[in-house]
């Protein structure tokens, strides 16, 4: 998508999904997930237990996750940017990148 605000909700077995300028909103119950947008917020919800690998980045702006209900808490580097990065047992791998927007993941 070029321009627009992506939702998904409810989606099995994985999700792949791109956008320019608009923000992302997904909440899914498992399955992978990969979200990238050029200018704006990524909100990824899922409630997988077979998490695998976790890659989140805003070049400019801020990382959030949750992770069974707790707040993790993470030192940013310094500058416009953060990351957060997991290596996880699961199938369930999970990316989301965002050129200029904040990135927030829940997992379960």
């Amino acid at each position: 998508m070029d321009v627009g605000k992506d939702r998904a909700t409810g989606i099995h077995g994985g999700l792949d999904t791109r956008v320019d300028v608009g923000d992302i909103d997904v909440d899914v119950p498992e399955g992978a997930v990969y979200a990238d947008s050029n200018v704006g917020d990524i909100r990824v919800r899922t409630s997988t237990s077979s998490y695998g690998n976790v890659d989140l980045q805003a070049s400019v702006g801020k990382v959030r996750v949750t992770l069974d209900n707790h707040q993790v808490d993470h030192k940013r580097s310094p500058g416009a940017g953060d990351s957060w990065r997991l290596s996880g047992p699961g199938r369930d791998h999970i990316r989301a990148h965002s050129d200029v927007g904040d990135v927030d993941v829940r997992i379960r």
